[in-house]
C-alpha cells in the first residue's frame, strides 16, 4: 500500500496496471487449490483472456467465468508488509542477476541449432538468448498448424485470414483471425495482439512473412530485452546483499546515479536551469 501511495504521488496521471504475463503465471499458485482447476477452470480462464477480441467481449466472458466457477469471493492478491516485500524483491533480484549471468554465458558459448531454413529463424538464432530463441522456435513449429488466405488488397495493404490450431488442455483449439501486411513498411500485424503482449514474434506474423518471402527481418520485431549482447541494467542496481567493493562497474554506476540525482534536484529549482539541462 505504501508503494502504491508513492506511485500516486510521483506519477499522479499514470494508471498502474499489472502485467498480464505475470498474472497468468500465478494461476497455479492463486487458483491451484480449486477443485476444478485442472478440469476446465484454467482453460476457461485462458479462453476468456486470450480469445476475447474486444473489451466488451472480455467483460461478458469474465462474468460467465466468475459465475460458472463461483469465484466472486476469491482473494486474488495477498497483502504483505513493505519490509517483507523489499526483502523478497532483493532475493528475487539477486537470483535474477545470477540466472541472467549463467544464461548469458550459455548463450554466448552454445548455439541452439535451427529447425528450419527460414532466414527469420536464423536471425533470431544470432541475436537472441538461447532460452528466448527456443521459445521463438515453438512458434516456427506452429506454422505447420496454420495457414493464411488473402481476403483483400488495398494499395500496399494486404488483409489475410489466418486459420490456426493449437493444443489446449481439453483438445485442439481452432481459431480464425485477421492479419495485415504493409508492403511499404514490411510490417505485419495480427488482431490477436500476441506480439505486442508477449514481445515475441508469434506464428501468425511468421506465417505472413513466409507467405511474403520476407528475408530481412525488420528491426521492430527484434526486442532489445531478449538480445544476448545487451547489458541488462538491473544487474548494476545496488541491493541489500551487495558488497560493491568487489563490483567496480556497479560501484561506478551507483555513484553516477547519485550524481545525476543531485544535478536533477538542483536544476529543477529553476526553469532556466531545467531548460539548460535539456
Amino acid at each position: 500500500m505504501a508503494m502504491k501511495n508513492d506511485i500516486d504521488i510521483v506519477s499522479p496521471n499514470t494508471r498502474h496496471r499489472y502485467c498480464l504475463w505475470h498474472i497468468m503465471r500465478k494461476l497455479p499458485k492463486k487458483l491451484g487449490s480449486h477443485v476444478e482447476f485442472k478440469c476446465g477452470l484454467k482453460s476457461a480462464l485462458q479462453r476468456c483472456v486470450y480469445d476475447s477480441q474486444t473489451s466488451n467481449e472480455f467483460e461478458k466472458s469474465w462474468e460467465v467465468f466468475i459465475d460458472a466457477y463461483n469465484m466472486k469471493e476469491n482473494a486474488w492478491l495477498q497483502r504483505t508488509m513493505l519490509k517483507e516485500f523489499v526483502d523478497q524483491f532483493d532475493n528475487a533480484l539477486r537470483k535474477k542477476v545470477e540466472n541472467e549471468m549463467a544464461t548469458d554465458f550459455y548463450s554466448f558459448n552454445c548455439t541452439v541449432p535451427c529447425i528450419s531454413h527460414l532466414p527469420v529463424e536464423k536471425k533470431f538464432q544470432v541475436v537472441y538468448t538461447n532460452s528466448k530463441f527456443k521459445e521463438m522456435q515453438s512458434e516456427v513449429m506452429g506454422i505447420i498448424y496454420s495457414h493464411c488466405v488473402v481476403i483483400k488488397i488495398e494499395g500496399t495493404i494486404t488483409t489475410y485470414q489466418v486459420n490456426d490450431q493449437r493444443v489446449v488442455e481439453d483438445g485442439i483449439k481452432k481459431s480464425t483471425l485477421q492479419a495485415y501486411f504493409n508492403e511499404d513498411e514490411c510490417e505485419a500485424k495480427c488482431m490477436c495482439g500476441l506480439f505486442e503482449m508477449r514481445e515475441i514474434i508469434y506464428r501468425h506474423i511468421l506465417l505472413i512473412f513466409v507467405a511474403r518471402d520476407v528475408k530481412v527481418l525488420p528491426e521492430k520485431y527484434i526486442i532489445q530485452r531478449w538480445r544476448k549482447d545487451i547489458k541488462r541494467r538491473y544487474a548494476l542496481i545496488r541491493i541489500n546483499y551487495d558488497d560493491l567493493s568487489g563490483k567496480p562497474t556497479a560501484s561506478r554506476y551507483f555513484g553516477l546515479i547519485k550524481l545525476c540525482f543531485e544535478v536533477a534536484t538542483n536544476a529543477c529549482e529553476s526553469k532556466d536551469n531545467s531548460l539548460d539541462m535539456t
